[in-house]
């Protein structure tokens, strides 16, 4: 099993990288958007790596932190999410509010995801909520105020992703009428 890899980029597609180590050997690595966005061609590289093995596919993952990497192995033991799946939820933002919205049961954060429904968003906080010390309850997750604040700043035209950081600073409790003021005045300083 490949743990680490370090060489030169030599190719860009358009999910991954082709590493040229110093035998000789290039190695295409799956990789994230920003890691993507922020590496050129003949630039020096080093990944942690996943080695993920198929009947009839081995495939490499590569992140440019031991966290990252951390986070993509924990995401693959939650059952019906495969690498492709664990590396778009890694993409999807900053470590740090995965981590926040396992801790406060974001359901909404996980179900704004390309290919991660309500189901697969319940099943990574079920499963995920007692590794980071957190006990998941499905009442609190499904919360149809938070779907109604989503649907109305959504309306009003703002970004999902800037809804989910705002709707995760407001007060838990109050009217949806005043966790729309907050959410608005928290959108208006972005």
């Amino acid at each position: 099993m490949i743990g680490k890899l370090t060489g030169t980029i030599s190719d860009h597609f358009s999910d991954s990288l082709v590493v040229d180590t110093v035998s000789g050997v290039g190695y295409q690595v799956f990789v994230s958007k920003e890691t993507l966005l922020t590496t050129k061609d003949d630039s020096p590289i080093t990944l942690y790596i996943h080695t993920h093995v198929r009947e009839s596919e081995l495939s490499l993952y590569g992140f440019s932190s031991k966290n990252e990497l951390m986070l993509f192995t924990i995401l693959l033991d939650v059952s019906g999410i495969g690498p492709k799946s664990a590396l778009a939820i890694v993409n999807h933002g900053p470590i740090e509010d995965l981590y926040t919205a396992i801790q406060k049961q974001n359901l909404a954060y996980f179900s704004t995801m390309k290919g991660v429904g309500t189901k697969t968003a319940q099943k990574i906080l079920l499963e995920l909520s007692s590794k980071f010390g957190t006990h998941f309850s499905l009442d609190d997750a499904m919360n149809p105020v938070a779907d109604e604040l989503t649907e109305a700043l959504t309306n009003l035209g703002f970004q999902k992703s800037e809804i989910i950081k705002a709707i995760q600073k407001v007060k838990p409790t109050g009217t949806l009428e005043e966790k729309i003021a907050q959410c608005l005045q928290l959108l208006a300083r972005a």
